[in-house]
């Protein structure tokens, strides 16, 4: 329902300045956005955009996930007791491979969960996935009736570290 639009968009990636696109909307002619994803935009892409019709100011954003699959590793065990030797201890392993398994150089820590500790505190095991960044970067436009016009640009690259939980144990004395 209109014949001619401006539309200012903004485009943040994780490791560029941001790209800023000024352009013109037909009713016959509708804007065809097309971004190719490359390996640095792992973390995520942030589209933002503004334009005005009929007085009105109009903004929105958008998040394009790009996930770090490049980063998932694939683990499989086994195990082996000599049957033939009476109290044999069990050997374990374990093969680390990529997402798609193929051989790469890893390595392991490995940790052990006693269950009867949940009485304590429940045991969570926290994801890998929070150890690479993500794109927050954000572009907020703000309006009060075309009195103020303002735009807010936040960078925010968020590296979520693991952190343990407080505890505290209750004491009688």
């Amino acid at each position: 329902a209109f014949d001619k639009l401006w539309i200012i968009q903004t485009i943040n990636r994780m490791a560029e300045p941001l790209q800023t696109q000024y352009n013109e909307l037909r009713s016959n002619k509708p804007l065809a956005n097309t971004i190719a994803i490359a390996e640095a935009d792992r973390g995520g892409i942030g589209i933002n955009y503004v334009f005005v019709k009929n007085n009105r100011v109009y903004s929105g954003n958008q998040n394009i996930q790009v996930p770090w699959s490049n980063k998932e590793l694939q683990m499989s065990f086994s195990t082996f007791r000599d049957k033939l030797l009476p109290g044999a201890t069990e050997e374990w392993s374990m093969t680390v491979s990529g997402s798609k398994g193929e051989k790469l150089a890893a390595e392991m820590l490995l940790s052990m969960y006693d269950a009867s500790l949940d009485q304590f505190t429940p045991h969570q095991w926290a994801s890998l996935q929070t150890l690479w960044p993500h794109n927050n970067r954000m572009l907020y436009w703000t309006h009060q009736n075309f009195g103020i016009l303002q735009s807010r640009e936040i960078d925010k690259y968020s590296y979520n570290y693991l952190t343990l939980p407080s505890k505290s144990y209750v004491h009688d004395f």
